[in-house]
């Protein structure tokens, strides 16, 4: 998984056509965000792709260090919260 950030801080969604990439056919991919981030995953050459893509629209950008620490101890404590139920 690789993490982008989002300037906006909106909620939205990245669509991606069907194609080729790296030589394989792959099927449209849908990458929603919510605040400022946005979780890219699936096979490596399509998410590196994908990634190289994102990274040329304004606003999209790989998350820095810190901002990863952040979202990961974000998700943590929403998990925690829902176990604690």
């Amino acid at each position: 998984m690789i993490l982008m950030y989002v300037e906006s801080g909106n909620t939205g969604e990245i669509k991606t056509p069907s194609g080729r990439v790296g030589g394989e056919h792959a099927h449209p991919r849908h990458y929603k965000h919510t605040g400022h981030y946005l979780e890219i995953d699936g096979e490596p050459h399509i998410v590196t792709h994908d990634v190289d893509e994102i990274c040329k629209i304004p606003g999209y950008r790989l998350a820095t260090a810190q901002e990863q620490s952040d979202y990961v101890a974000s998700k943590n404590k929403k998990t925690s919260i829902k176990e604690g139920r």
